[in-house]
């Protein structure tokens, strides 16, 4: 069994909690390409990203 498992989702678009439209990633890849986590996505896995 492996220790972690890795978790993979679809970039899709998603409502952000801020009236925007944002793009679904982890929060570490929201981060790295600089846009602000606002509400989640991929059934909690992701972050709305805007």
């Amino acid at each position: 069994f492996p220790l972690f498992s890795v978790v993979r989702f679809a970039n899709s678009e998603c409502g952000a909690s801020n009236s925007f439209n944002g793009t679904c990633f982890t929060k570490r890849e929201c981060s790295k390409y600089g846009g602000a986590a606002s509400g989640s996505c991929a059934n909690g896995l992701g972050v709305c990203c805007t």
